[in-house]
């Protein structure tokens, strides 16, 4: 399956300026990116709420919007589609709940299980590079290697940069997905230059 965006652009925690930095990014970009609303302070209703500010944002630029770890919330409001954590429902459960149109991507850290049929659309593998927090970086020569074995297209995550996003996708990641390097800043500039790679990568 070949996916119909370049950049998961992963939302920082919810606030009033939001909105406007998505809308900017889709205007900027359109199909080539794909929000995905995530906030694990926000309750169910909650997260309805800022689904249903965002849903015709992305709409009216023909980007895709995905909403993180609630199948309910992303069917409720009609999104495009559900990313699940690697600890939380299944790819079938949340099938069962969101219909077989919408995409379901799921989170992975182990590259090995990227080779199970995990009945995803997509599915992201992380760290790629360094990330406060997350641990030892897998590093471009694994991505590589698990894009090669996959059984799902691969969204590279993790300390991703445009430069960084050239190298992922030349080791064969379907997309990347990112968070500072979208959102701090020019926003929209940002998404634009990890979605297009630097002019040197067109030489090669």
């Amino acid at each position: 399956m070949k996916l119909r965006f370049g950049l998961l652009a992963i939302t920082p925690a919810v606030h009033p300026e939001l909105p406007d930095a998505i809308r900017q990014v889709v205007h900027a970009a359109g199909p080539r990116v794909a929000i995905l609303l995530r906030d694990g302070s926000l309750s169910p209703p909650e997260l309805r709420h800022w689904a249903e500010r965002i849903l015709p944002i992305c709409r009216a630029a023909s980007s895709l919007l995905l909403v993180h770890g609630h199948p309910e919330v992303a069917d409720a409001v009609g999104a495009d589609g559900v990313h699940l954590p690697e600890h939380g429902p299944t790819a079938a459960e949340a099938r069962r709940v969101v219909g077989l149109k919408s995409l379901v991507g799921v989170s992975r850290h182990d590259p090995a299980r990227l080779r199970e049929p995990a009945g995803a659309d997509y599915a992201t593998l992380s760290p790629i590079f360094a990330t406060a927090g997350k641990g030892a970086p897998l590093g471009i020569r694994v991505l590589a290697e698990a894009c090669r074995a996959a059984a799902l297209p691969v969204v590279a995550l993790g300390g991703i940069t445009p430069e960084r996003a050239a190298e992922c996708r030349g080791a064969g990641a379907a997309a990347v997905a990112a968070i500072r390097s979208v959102w701090e800043g020019d926003a929209a500039s940002n998404a634009l230059r990890i979605i297009r790679p630097p002019v040197a990568d067109h030489a090669r």
